[in-house]
């Protein structure tokens, strides 16, 4: 199972904006299984980037970090699909934290536990991890 869902996606997500992402050929209709595609690659990102420090692979429920984490990069993947680059992609600087986050994680500079107080800013090109 995947980090993130469609659905979390889609929350977030103009579904026409999820239909360009995915929609290679551009007949109005998602490319089958492309999106299973796109998460299962930003899952083997989050992996590699926690990798040195957490024992993976994580079992469901995944701790909200890295959940939040999924949803950020798919966002920002949608986006990068739609040619969409840094300067216009709502979601380049979230997933840029998110990713800094995650490697701090890997380092063991930052803990991996889904007791942690997580806060996402998604109103503002932060992403904030506090694990107090």
């Amino acid at each position: 199972m995947a980090y993130t869902t469609q659905s979390e996606i889609e929350a977030l997500l103009p579904p026409k904006f999820l239909l360009q992402g995915i929609d290679d050929d551009n007949n109005e209709t998602a490319d089958s299984g492309l999106l299973t595609t796109l998460l299962g690659v930003v899952d083997l990102e989050i992996d590699g980037l926690i990798s040195p420090s957490v024992a993976l692979p994580l079992t469901s429920p995944y701790p909200a970090q890295i959940r939040v984490s999924a949803l950020v990069l798919s966002l920002d993947s949608v986006y990068r699909r739609r040619g969409m680059a840094d300067e216009v992609n709502p979601w380049a600087e979230r997933a840029k934290d998110v990713r800094a986050a995650l490697a701090k994680i890997g380092r063991g500079e930052l803990a991996l536990d889904s007791d942690s107080d997580i806060v996402a800013a998604f109103n503002t090109n932060t992403l904030r991890f506090h694990n107090d």
